[in-house]
């Protein structure tokens, strides 16, 4: 539910009288134009910008400035005075959204965490037009809901900037936070191939809005996880069974490549990366012809099979997803 305009103005930072502006340690942003008609202020940070450009943008701010002001309102040269009860960084974000949406959400800059956080917040708090629906596209792009676009993915943050270790648990938080279902198969997948279970809960643990999270943390990490594991032997790794084939052409080299993989595996901590990453990603055995396109062949449609459970792995089936809510 977007904001109404009095939300703006009481309650929780209602507006000041124009000593009480005065008489705070107030800083002024990099976003002040001389020809700004509006001053609004976050905290003690204060941002002279224009009417035009917030109503063209927000039908919350468009509605505001269209209501006559009383004659006691706040102002300082000449300019109404907005005070919003958001943080300076967030309110910071957007000016830079509206301004310099170039430099700080485009193809070549990619938006920061923090951007893409104030993109969700204040684009669903405010209506801003688009903000909501291009951070969930990015978040989508770099957490995708395919295996074909996830075996093209690098595992790397590639339309986000997003550089500090626990960025994946900042966006575990965000994607709950907002109801954003669909990235979060593939998110718990790759916070699951990154991280061992005992960081992950550490992580879970330490994180300061468990009451936003839709599902029971870390509990459905373990399970899935878990689930993952059992799953290989009867999918991906099901060919191990009948190899060396009877139409083997190396028998002596394909049975010790065999006994060797399986004693790599078994011994790796990260054994649940056979159950989703593609073949060419793994060191896989080095068999003949015969016995390489028998294990391949049945190694795909075994990645094929979990990667449509990992909705049920993860027990998260039954979340409705808020992607595509409309932001009017």
């Amino acid at each position: 539910m977007t904001a109404t305009p009095n939300a703006m103005t009481q309650g929780d930072s209602p507006q000041p009288s124009l000593e009480t502006i005065s008489a705070i340690d107030v800083t002024q942003s990099s976003f002040w134009f001389e020809d700004g008609n509006v001053i609004i202020q976050a905290e003690s940070t204060q941002f002279r910008v224009h009417r035009s450009v917030f109503s063209k943008h927000s039908p919350i701010f468009r509605d505001m400035f269209a209501v006559p002001q009383p004659e006691a309102s706040p102002t300082l040269d000449g300019c109404p005075v907005v005070c919003l009860p958001d943080t300076k960084e967030d309110v910071h974000n957007v000016m830079s959204l509206l301004y310099d949406s170039i430099s700080v959400c485009s193809a070549r800059d990619k938006p920061s965490l923090s951007v893409l956080t104030t993109m969700l917040r204040m684009g669903k708090k405010y209506g801003f037009k688009g903000f909501r629906a291009e951070a969930i596209h990015r978040l989508q792009l770099d957490f995708p809901s395919t295996l074909e676009s996830w075996d093209a993915h690098s595992m790397k943050f590639e339309h986000i900037t997003a550089t500090h270790w626990t960025a994946l648990f900042d966006i575990f938080v965000l994607a709950h936070e907002n109801t954003i279902t669909t990235i979060l198969p593939a998110l718990y997948l790759r916070i699951c191939l990154e991280f061992n279970i005992n960081d992950i809960v550490n992580c879970i643990r330490d994180v300061n809005k468990k009451h936003l999270l839709l599902t029971d943390e870390p509990s459905n990490f373990q399970l899935g996880r878990d689930r993952l594991y059992n799953a290989i032997p009867n999918t991906t790794l099901q060919w191990l069974r009948d190899t060396p084939l009877d139409a083997c052409t190396d028998k002596a080299n394909c049975s010790k490549s065999k006994v060797d993989f399986l004693t790599k595996v078994w011994g790796d901590p990260h054994t649940i990366k056979y159950a989703i990453n593609s073949w060419s990603k793994n060191e896989m055995p080095s068999f003949c012809v015969s016995c390489n396109y028998f294990a391949r062949k049945w190694y795909s449609a075994g990645r094929k099979i979990n990667w449509a459970k990992l909705n049920s792995y993860f027990n998260l089936m039954d979340l409705k997803d808020a992607a595509s809510d409309d932001e009017d």
